[in-house]
């Protein structure tokens, strides 16, 4: 009774299911790589690699007396913020401008911030906070020098 028990590969047993698994993730991958969300994605995949962007936008809108007096102190943007806004690039990704909602002590709005890459960092052209409880927006800041 020493009959020899062949074993399959793996690849011999699971080829049938693996194949059009893999065919289906596949094709899955390059049309969302492809479409809008795709690039929805990557865009908001650059803003969050790239935290100074944010983080020094926040801090200028902290600058402004009358964003602290309407919002209060303001909260870390984090990545959930980034994903709930709007990012757009254009200009070779050069150019940005992003909708986010920023939230304070006091209360909670959009901040929008327009910028250009200029060799090595960010020059903000526009940052401006509006909300509910805003008649016109808050501008904190206009064509950076």
């Amino acid at each position: 009774m020493d009959e020899l028990i062949e074993h399959r590969s793996w690849w011999k047993r699971n080829w049938k299911w693996f194949l059009p698994v893999f065919g289906i993730l596949l094709l899955l991958v390059v049309s969302i790589g492809t479409s809008p969300i795709g690039t929805r994605i990557s865009n908001i995949a650059k803003v969050y690699v790239d935290p100074y962007l944010m983080d020094n936008a926040l801090s200028k809108a902290h600058e402004n007396k009358e964003v602290v007096g309407v919002l209060g102190t303001l909260e870390p943007i984090n990545a959930i913020d980034i994903m709930q806004g709007i990012v757009n690039y254009s200009n070779n990704d050069t150019t940005i401008d992003i909708y986010v909602q920023v939230k304070g002590s006091k209360g909670k709005g959009r901040m929008r911030v327009f910028a250009d890459w200029n060799k090595d960092k960010w020059k903000y052209n526009n940052i401006s906070i509006v909300g509910k409880n805003l008649k016109e927006p808050i501008v904190v800041l206009e064509n950076e020098e």
